[in-house]
């Protein structure tokens, strides 16, 4: 992964936005010249959108040594200096416009709207020589733990991905997700490896700058998680079929059946290819595709393993169990060079590598089929996943509990359900008000996607733990 560019022609146009166009050569170049600021083995905090400064800032680090920690340009700053001050971070790299937020650091370099900034020199740090990357558990409600990727991990993954979605050096995708998400990244890496191009777009799928970008750069390939088809949903057809777009990816959650149905129809029509994926974080970034040409006959399905990865079912007598007289469900559990080194909690943790290497356990209930194709079926670890962030259920309920919002929270993965139970304190109306403004500050959740229900009784069991099951079926 540290040669990524290298074996590429050096003209090729492989980075594109508004304004510029850079090749090959230019970006290998202009690595070169970031690298004079860097400093081998420590962290590097990088404030990222989806500009060519925030991806030279990245393969910068990634050739030339550092450890960069990805995090979305806005961020909370609070969270931010979190980070700062658990990970002891010497360096920062973010939008020149972002370089006045940190006083105690000092500029060192700027280029394509992108500063360096360098700390004090603090006690050394130890860092495992493969690790190569350190992203958040997607979703995380100002929880600083971080999942540890090795360079290996991140090669791995992308060939996996450039071999099944075929990805070539004539392949365009256009960014329509946050590089910090790792499902935005995989995007960059597979379009970058593949000697392909990457079209910088900043704004939503219902945007006209958006739709400046496809009709000016004519992208091949675009990306989304299920709200991002949600939104292009309301678009008439021939909006798609008549763009260049010739392949479609879906992850990040579950798309539902209408919509899944309705792009495997359009894109049969018009001879496209619409993929639905499956992945974490922790495997860097896929773990399963379900190929075109199954999407109807194996509707709902997260597909069959990545080249080089397997999923075992390990039965379990979890509450979340689906009964199937057909075949047996238990949690996921994935092998595969792409299972990350584990997670950091501190900068102690960054020297450090999993005993459980190569093996994620999902935390997903799930079966397998006749055919070898993969179910989800439910959640053992109460996460669920929306717009393509993980969002821990248990996070949100304490959360809520603080501020006196006695409550069960749930998920179809379409909808976070909140049942409130009645309260002498506050008043339903307030309970729901509070908890999405909650919402709103830990994870940014539109109010579309919370439906709030009153309940007499929470049910509980005798210790006191919540009985999820026997909450009301809506």
């Amino acid at each position: 992964m540290l040669d990524l560019l290298h074996s590429k022609n050096s003209y090729t146009k492989c980075l594109q936005d508004a304004d510029n166009s850079y090749s090959f050569s230019d970006i290998n170049a202009l690595a070169l010249s970031f690298s004079e600021y860097l400093l081998p083995r420590v962290v590097a905090l990088i404030l990222t959108d989806n500009s060519v400064g925030s991806v030279l800032s990245y393969y910068s680090c990634l050739r030339f040594g550092c450890v960069p920690l990805l995090l979305p340009r806005e961020t909370d700053p609070s969270i931010i200096f979190l980070y700062l001050e658990l990970y002891k971070i010497q360096l920062i790299l973010c939008p020149d416009q972002y370089s006045s937020l940190f006083s105690t650091y000092s500029l060192s370099f700027s280029s394509l709207g992108y500063s360096i900034l360098i700390g004090e020199i603090r006690a050394s740090i130890k860092v495992h020589s493969q690790l190569a990357l350190l992203l958040t558990t997607s979703g995380s409600t100002g929880n600083p733990k971080l999942v540890k990727l090795s360079y290996s991990n991140l090669k791995a993954n992308a060939l996996a991905i450039i071999q099944y979605l075929n990805i070539t050096h004539n392949s365009k995708h256009i960014t329509t997700l946050p590089m910090s998400y790792t499902y935005g990244l995989s995007c960059i890496n597979t379009h970058l490896l593949s000697g392909g191009s990457i079209v910088l777009n900043r704004f939503s799928v219902v945007e006209r700058g958006f739709w400046e970008s496809v009709y000016k750069f004519e992208p091949n390939t675009l990306s989304g998680v299920p709200y991002s088809y949600e939104l292009l949903y309301r678009f008439p057809d021939h909006k798609l079929i008549d763009s260049a777009f010739n392949v479609f990816t879906q992850a990040g959650g579950k798309l539902s059946n209408k919509l899944t149905l309705h792009y495997a129809h359009l894109c049969n029509q018009s001879n496209k290819k619409f993929y639905v994926m499956y992945g974490q974080t922790e495997a860097t970034a896929r773990m399963s595709y379900l190929p075109p040409d199954k999407l109807i006959s194996k509707i709902g399905s997260i597909g069959i393993p990545i080249p080089g990865g397997r999923f075992q079912i390990k039965p379990n007598n979890s509450d979340l169990s689906i009964n199937s007289s057909d075949y047996v469900t238990g949690e996921l559990v994935y092998y595969g060079d792409n299972v990350f080194m584990g997670y950091a909690n501190c900068s102690s943790d960054l020297s450090s590598e999993s005993l459980l290497h190569r093996q994620l356990d999902t935390g997903d209930i799930a079966y397998c089929d006749q055919d070898g194709y993969y179910f989800i079926a439910g959640r053992l670890n109460r996460f669920t996943k929306l717009f393509g962030k993980r969002i821990s259920l248990n996070d949100l309920e304490s959360h809520l509990r603080e501020s006196n919002i006695n409550c069960a929270i749930v998920s179809d993965d379409i909808n976070i359900i909140i049942f409130i139970e009645e309260s002498s304190c506050l008043s339903f109306d307030e309970s729901v008000s509070i908890a999405k403004s909650i919402f709103l500050e830990s994870i940014n959740l539109n109010p579309r996607f919370s439906r709030f229900v009153e309940i007499d009784k929470i049910p509980r069991s005798s210790s006191g733990k919540i009985q999820y099951s026997s909450l009301p079926k809506l």
